[in-house]
């Protein structure tokens, strides 16, 4: 038996310094010379966190969080190194396609800022939140950060005459993940790799805009002969493969933004040994939607493990809402809420039920208990009155055939259908609805491979859940006036707001 003490998947070269996070946010594409550099560190009891930025130009140098990626919405800071050795900083708002003005209130603070053999440096902090509206919240999740440069200072703040041109960009990062302090590797710790047609397991930067997520599977059995060492599409699987894809327990899961995840002191996850799977299966997604040719890709898992064996084994749930052809999010819908439950006949085997308004998430918690995987699937009859109302004739027509026979054209299908379909508010808020209203699936599986389906009645959902308004607490404990009740409600906001992060 041995225990995984670390995954990794060295998406992006590491940058030297004394920050435990970094990435490279741009490179030559021929040289492959860093351009911009990013490292970071947070402190999660000041709700605090400090970034880096190592840049090559003697310009100036911008940095910002944005909504989707885009300039619009985004809370930006820009600062340079002028002539004379003074570092110039300000945090800015970007309301339009323009130059950002400065932020009115000042909450991105300057610690350090230099120049050097062609490369600027510049070190800042703020909070997590800082109850500005102008600045986007830090959350635990996936952030999109922006980015851009200019070749020459500012003769100003009012920036008059700098583009940044083509040295921009955007990458999504979960900002607040990982360990800043993480546990020394056991003194035995070895790696090896799973990686696609078993090549290096390192994704080139220059793919870091393909891969979207990948998952590594545990699997009891496989065919050695047509399984082992082979490749397919995720639609034409072998069955063998194909069922170690169906709701099996999985080792790790990796999406855009994460970053290696270390287990803490006494914690690992078990793998091999005579009980225990001896198969494991990976499945990558691409996102690749020019339909660039010629990509080629190794990208994988950098797995370190160990003999010594952990206080507790570590498992990791796969929770929320299965893979459906159906569950398709109308273009330009702001906001489109899937809800996936875990029956309570599943978790008889261990843990407490739960609904998540994401597709699939994958907690990793310990002790191991028997339970892999917990999941629902709204019945698919539920949207054909949708169907039938807002669909021309001969797309219902083959909506219902596609779904009757299934295949590997059921989501193309599908695809193609709904495509046609120029959607209304009203349309888009009746499919969100149909969903729910109506029996769906819940199944779940044990690790030895058990497994259970059942039809459930129409998900009743009492209440959504609202993120707790830390900017109001903050508020009322700043008022001199505090009576007794407010007081309760004030200190029920505090415990919420600490689960929430922790």
């Amino acid at each position: 038996m041995w225990w995984l003490a670390l995954v990794g998947t060295s998406l992006l070269p590491l940058v030297l310094g004394s920050f435990p996070f970094s990435s490279t946010l741009a490179s030559n594409q021929a040289t492959g010379q860093p351009l911009y550099q990013l490292q970071w560190t947070f402190d999660d009891v000041r709700k605090t966190i400090t970034f880096n930025v190592v840049v090559h130009t003697t310009g100036w140098v911008g940095f910002g969080l944005s909504p989707d990626g885009g300039m619009v919405g985004s809370d930006v800071v820009i600062g340079w190194v002028s002539s004379d050795g003074r570092t110039h900083f300000h945090d800015r708002y970007a309301f339009a396609m323009a130059t950002p003005p400065i932020d009115p209130s000042q909450d991105w603070t300057l610690l350090s800022g230099s120049e050097s053999n062609g490369y600027t440096n510049l070190t800042f902090t703020r909070k997590w939140i800082t109850c500005d509206s102008n600045d986007r919240d830090i959350k635990p999740d996936t952030a999109r950060v922006v980015f851009s440069w200019g070749a020459a200072d500012p003769a100003d703040t009012s920036l008059s005459g700098q583009y940044h041109g083509s040295n921009r960009g955007s990458v999504s990062l979960n900002l607040l993940g990982g360990l800043v302090n993480p546990p020394l590797q056991p003194s035995d710790a070895k790696n090896f790799t799973i990686a696609v047609n078993q090549i290096s397991p390192k994704i080139s930067p220059n793919n870091g805009m393909y891969v979207h997520h990948m998952l590594l599977y545990q699997c009891l059995s496989l065919n050695e002969t047509t399984d082992l060492g082979m490749g397919y599409d995720c639609n034409k699987a072998t069955n063998t493969i194909g069922s170690c894809r169906l709701g099996r327990p999985i080792i790790t899961a990796w999406a855009v933004g994460g970053n290696d995840f270390i287990y803490p002191n006494g914690i690992a996850f078990p793998i091999g040994g005579r009980s225990d799977e001896q198969y494991v299966v990976m499945e990558m997604h691409y996102n690749n939607p020019s339909l660039t040719s010629g990509v080629r890709d190794s990208s994988g898992f950098l797995i370190t493990y160990t003999s010594i064996a952990p206080t507790y084994e570590a498992g990791v749930l796969t929770l929320g809402y299965s893979v459906s052809p159906l569950m398709i999010i109308p273009p330009r819908d702001p906001s489109f809420t899937v809800y996936g439950t875990c029956d309570s006949t599943c978790t008889t085997a261990g843990g407490e039920s739960t609904y998540d308004e994401m597709c699939l998430s994958f907690p990793v918690y310990y002790p191991r208990i028997e339970l892999g995987a917990c999941l629902s699937l709204y019945d698919n009859t539920n949207y054909i009155p949708f169907a039938s109302s807002n669909l021309a004739p001969t797309d219902y027509q083959a909506l219902g055939t596609l779904l009757q026979t299934g295949g590997f054209n059921l989501y193309s299908g599908i695809k193609s259908i709904f495509g046609t379909l120029v959607w209304t508010q009203q349309q888009q808020s009746d499919y969100q609805a149909a969903g729910p209203n109506g029996d769906f699936y819940g199944f779940c599986s044990a690790r030895n491979g058990s497994y259970l389906q059942q039809v459930n009645p129409a998900i009743a959902v009492k209440c959504a859940y609202s993120a707790p308004d830390t900017c109001q607490a903050l508020a009322t404990t700043a008022g001199t006036a505090m009576n007794l009740p407010a007081m309760g409600g004030l200190l029920l906001t505090i415990v919420v707001i600490i689960m929430n992060f922790f």
